[in-house]
């Protein structure tokens, strides 16, 4: 939790003191009345973000709201912002920044500002892929692959029950097993 300092998974420290000053961590809608001592946090899906930054309403967050602040992205799953990247062998930087997709306002966010930060999580990068490989040649910090965590017991074992059924039957099928795991 990044808000609740009484929540058991907090993930500050009680109090967050840079220089001798207590720095107070907020949840702001956008950054042109945020306090500039605090740390200010906008909690977003990237289809959240996206809808946002280009069906712009008062109030909300811009993409002039990037130029003048040093921000960092924070995206998880971040295998769904290179949907251009992968389909793209032929596309120029110029080209995808064009792109109103998801992948293109990350980009547009990140470029706002020479020293804003992005970092991605992801455990399903699709390191097969020769556009994705070109991204991320000298920036991939850990490579730590799904598989692997589960196999160092890091999450639940997980089922995989493969079926050739006509999906209402799926649907059905579904429904029973999850009755069943109550």
């Amino acid at each position: 939790n990044f808000l609740n300092a009484i929540a058991s998974k907090y993930l500050f420290s009680e109090t967050v003191q840079i220089n001798n000053h207590q720095i107070r961590i907020k949840e702001v809608d956008n950054f042109q009345a945020a306090n500039p001592d605090d740390i200010n946090i906008v909690f977003s899906t990237i289809q959240g973000l996206h809808t946002r930054l280009n069906t712009p309403q008062e109030n909300s967050i811009t993409y002039d709201d990037f130029e003048s602040e040093k921000i960092v992205l924070i995206s998880d799953e971040a295998h769904h912002i290179n949907a251009e990247t992968r389909k793209t062998k032929d596309i120029n930087q110029a080209e995808l920044f064009d792109l109103n997709s998801w992948e293109s306002t990350v980009n547009k966010i990140f470029n706002a500002n020479n020293q804003n930060i992005l970092l991605e999580f992801t455990a399903t990068a699709d390191l097969t892929n020769e556009q994705i490989i070109e991204k991320y040649r000298d920036k991939i910090i850990f490579d730590y692959p799904l598989k692997s965590f589960r196999m160092d017991g890091y999450s639940k074992e997980v089922k995989v029950l493969q079926s050739d059924i006509q999906p209402i039957d799926r649907t059905l099928q579904a429904l029973l097993l999850s009755q069943f795991r109550r």
